[in-house]
């Protein structure tokens, strides 16, 4: 992985006539749904499709859901109103365990969530992405970011051979520069072959070894077949 630049970027190589594509992403550029703070959800949201009006409303919801208490926040939603809509399970009163809990939120739907799901995570640290990295599902919630300056803005990155030395700014004025060295990382692993039949593997490592002695742990993986 150290000599691949973990912001999605798409890597090939061939094996025996079989494609190999792999793409690394350092957690950081993702939006840590356990930390995000309402304004956030509500960029991402809008940027997504969500009406105005509907997205502090969705954005309560999750502020709702991972809030340790039962007290219903203004435009919020505790299990009461869960109940109130004819569901049978509630919010969970902790953190996200895993990004496709989201689905549980009331208000979400499924496409909304398609849309946003490459961008979440539940295992980076800060509260907004870190554009470096970041893809353009997660660029979406930074403010005074639209999809186009978003698609634009991974291309450019896409192009730079290094990271290092990369000041790129964004709609908002900020400079996006790359800082030190993640610890956790989603890797997806595809390979297709000659007659277009292909299979991926998606996996998200945390560095620092494990209890079997490999320097590594498996978050989460994921995989299957596909034509």
């Amino acid at each position: 992985m150290g000599w691949m630049i973990p912001d999605g970027r798409s890597y090939f190589t061939r094996f025996e006539g079989i494609e190999i594509e792999v793409q690394v992403t350092d957690e950081r550029g993702k939006l840590n749904l356990n930390s995000a703070d309402e304004e956030t959800l509500v960029n991402l949201f809008t940027a997504n499709g969500v009406d105005t009006m509907d997205a502090p409303l969705l954005a309560a919801a999750v502020a709702d859901w991972i809030d340790g208490d039962e007290i219903e926040r203004a435009d919020g939603a505790e299990l009461p109103t869960y109940e109130s809509a004819g569901l049978t399970v509630g919010p969970a009163n902790r953190g996200f365990v895993m990004v496709e809990e989201l689905l549980q939120v009331i208000g979400m739907s499924w496409e909304l969530y398609r849309l946003m799901a490459p961008g979440l995570t539940v295992y980076s640290e800060s509260s907004e992405p870190d554009p470096a990295y970041a893809p353009l599902e997660a660029l979406m919630a930074l403010p005074d970011m639209n999809e186009e300056d978003a698609r634009n803005f991974v291309q450019e990155r896409h192009s730079q051979e290094s990271l290092t030395d990369m000041e790129m700014a964004l709609p908002n004025g900020e400079v996006a520069m790359a800082r030190g060295r993640g610890l956790t990382y989603s890797i997806l692993a595809k390979a297709t072959m000659p007659n277009g039949i292909w299979d991926q593997i998606e996996a998200t490592i945390r560095l620092g070894g494990s209890s079997d002695g490999k320097p590594y742990r498996v978050l989460r993986w994921r995989e299957g077949f596909h034509h």
